[in-house]
């Protein structure tokens, strides 16, 4: 099918213009939930729109029943952004022409309508491309070759199938076909499609992946971009891609995603949780969004449409209040889609629509520090960085004409205290921070409100720990500033009930294995470097170093049983570098300890310290692993004997590694330092 640009005759806007008319006379207790999504969908396409599209075949006959059904309209409104209504509403015309089953199976006319929607999000995608895609999953489940869960799916859910992969060559229906028939798994375990295709930095004649001749050589020999990919392998973009791809090919949501300097995907792996995989950093783009693209936006939408009925209710004011704004009825207008986002606070959308109401009609700044508040008071508590969002795109940037620095400074702080630690996942709040200061013009005003900041989130795990690692950036290259910092802290925190030693400690213990968890290595270090202080440093002597950088400085490290009864999380820091410290496992079956290193390197060598005392025989038998993304594992070498220190040497493997795993079975273990010495590679 090619679709072409189509024309609605003037009988079909008079037809929907009537429509529109019946409800401007009517009152507003006698508008119904249909009534206001006919007045919606004609609103959305606008005249310029329908005089366009005035001479379609049978235009005026789609139109009729599209508008006469309910449940259409409402999955069509009410499953997130409607962008570009003239393509969304040429695509379900077209689909309808060409497939006279589509209304009456809801599965097909819910891919269709997440099919339209994704093609008014993206304008490179192909009108053909994506009606091969509705008829690959018509028939797909039709045939029963998909997931089950596709059936169950909403349409906003389906909007991640239409859009498929950053690659679009990945997800084309031939693609598709190929990965459906060669990727069965269960739901969950999409997040490992990703190693179908082997990790290959060259291909066979030595072509490196990160110039253009990686795949020169093979294209036109395999069926499909994917199938290549299994074939010759690939790095993070082809890994994300195919991964995603598997996923969506089997009806199951996923999205790639951007990360600094690496590619990742997410997989919907149960109806309500999205899991990251092949994922290295949390600082995560979406390449598939509905109203933005970073990983809390996408767990706000979630939590959002996992509530149809509150999306329906909601949706049904935002529309009333549109018809009250068309009567000139601001008042009315105003207080109708206040209460729809205090009805469905998770609604990004709906706080959207508030705001550009309040752009069109420029409003006074009372009006603004109502949203504010609300915003606040609705949305900040669980959901903080869209709540961020929110106000700097729209509040902060409409009031600035009547903004003081006070008035910044009270403002930011108070919606500092809104909310307790992160919600919804790692996000840059130092950015958000660091926009804060740039808005405060005054220098002594901006170094009060700094330090208010830290004295408000310091205790907080997540949020202190990012905060450190924000301070330490900030002071750069001055140490003294760095130090007058750390006093200043410690003064701060002295002033807690407990005494100093013991909050920096309970950082450690709960701030330091949290930021491991999540990757964040600059938090890692800012905490690990403020309870250095609270452990003296481990004699060197023993310690040989191997040629090379020491990589394992600047990393981050997680154990079995963390935190345990005789395990120091405080003193994890130091293990990785000279300063020496102290590790203790659980007593599980296979006890681990897990190095992410500070820096991605070739290994001459690792120094591995024991603890002192009898218990040495414990590390004997562990088995040492090393991995270039922390979860294809290749093992290097075992440790042998009771030994305060153990020496491996391998200068002649020279292993790649971005990650180190010590484990063994039955025995607990425990450990001074674990040093990896090496040349960095990019």
């Amino acid at each position: 099918m090619y679709l072409k640009p189509v024309r609605l005759s003037l009988l079909i806007i008079l037809c929907l213009c009537t429509t529109a008319g019946q409800m401007h006379a009517a009152g507003p207790s006698q508008k119904s939930q249909h009534d206001l999504l006919k007045y919606e969908l004609n609103r959305l396409a606008g005249e310029e729109t329908l005089q366009q599209l005035s001479n379609s075949n049978r235009g005026k006959e789609f139109f009729s029943v599209l508008g006469n059904d309910e449940a259409w309209l409402t999955d069509l409104l009410d499953s997130g952004p409607v962008k570009e209504p003239q393509r969304v509403l040429s695509f379900l015309h077209q689909v309808w022409l060409d497939d006279n089953t589509v209304q009456q199976h809801p599965v097909n006319r819910s891919m269709a309508t997440a099919c339209a929607l994704a093609l008014g999000m993206n304008s490179r995608l192909e009108e053909d491309w994506m009606w091969k895609r509705y008829v690959y999953f018509r028939d797909s489940w039709k045939d029963g070759l998909l997931n089950q869960c596709y059936g169950d799916l909403a349409t906003w859910e389906r909007r991640y199938l239409a859009r498929g992969p950053q690659y679009s060559s990945y997800s084309t229906a031939e693609a598709m076909t190929y990965l459906r028939d060669q990727i069965c798994l269960p739901r969950a375990a999409y997040t490992g499609a990703c190693w179908r295709a082997p990790y290959r930095g060259h291909n066979c004649f030595g072509d490196s992946v990160q110039g253009p001749r990686y795949y020169l050589p093979f294209r036109g020999l395999f069926s499909c971009d994917p199938e290549m990919a299994i074939e010759v392998g690939g790095v993070c973009g082809a890994l994300s891609n195919l991964g995603t791809a598997a996923a969506i090919a089997n009806g199951i949501p996923a999205t790639s995603m951007g990360e600094p300097g690496h590619c990742a995907y997410a997989v919907q792996t149960q109806p309500g949780k999205w899991q990251p995989a092949y994922s290295l950093s949390w600082k995560r783009g979406m390449h598939t969004s509905l109203y933005r693209g970073t990983w809390p936006a996408l767990t706000l939408d979630q939590a959002c449409f996992e509530k149809l009925e509150l999306v329906q209710k909601a949706g049904h004011l935002m529309r009333l209040s549109h018809w009250y704004e068309d009567q000139g009825n601001f008042a009315e207008a105003s207080k109708t889609i206040q209460n729809a986002t205090q009805l469905h606070p998770l609604h990004y959308g709906l706080w959207q629509d508030r705001a550009e109401l309040g752009i069109r009609h420029k409003v006074d700044f009372s009006w603004w520090t109502a949203y504010h508040k609300d915003v606040l008071e609705y949305l900040a508590v669980s959901h903080e960085e869209p709540a961020w969002a929110l106000l700097t795109s729209y509040a902060y940037k409409t009031m600035k004409p009547d903004m003081t620095d006070s008035r910044y400074a009270t403002l930011f702080f108070t919606y500092m205290k809104a909310f307790d630690d992160f919600g919804n996942g790692r996000w840059n709040i130092e950015g958000a921070w660091n926009w804060m200061l740039g808005q405060i013009r005054n220098k002594n005003l901006q170094r009060k409100f700094e330090r208010r900041l830290a004295s408000e989130v310091i205790t907080r795990p997540g949020i202190g720990a990012a905060l450190l690692a924000w301070e330490k950036q900030r002071c750069g290259d001055d140490e003294q500033a760095w130090v007058d910092f750390q006093n200043w802290l410690v003064k701060r925190l002295a002033r807690e009930e407990d005494n100093v030693d013991s909050i920096i400690r309970n950082l450690g213990r709960t701030a330091m294995p949290a930021a491991a968890k999540r990757g964040d290595r600059a938090s890692y270090q800012a905490i690990g470097k403020l309870c250095s202080r609270l452990y003296k440093p481990k004699p060197t002597d023993g310690v040989k170093p191997f040629a090379g950088e020491l990589l394992t400085e600047g990393g981050y490290l997680n154990i079995s049983g963390i935190g345990e009864r005789y395990d120091s999380p405080e003193q994890h820091w130091g293990i990785l570098n000279m300063h020496g410290g102290a590790l203790h496992t659980n007593s599980t079956e296979t006890p681990w300890i897990e190095v992410r290193l500070g820096n991605f390197g070739r290994l001459n060598g690792l120094v591995i310290q024991n603890r002192a005392g009898g218990y040495q025989w414990r590390a004997g038998g562990a088995r040492v692993l090393v991995s270039t993304d922390g979860d294809k594992w290749k093992q290097i070498a075992v440790l042998e004997g009771a030994k305060t220190f153990y020496r491996i040497d391998l200068t002649d493997s020279k292993p790649l590694a971005g990650w180190l795993r010590i484990e063994r079975d039955g025995h607990c273990m425990h450990f001074a330092r674990i040093l990896a010495y090496g040349k960095r590679v990019n």
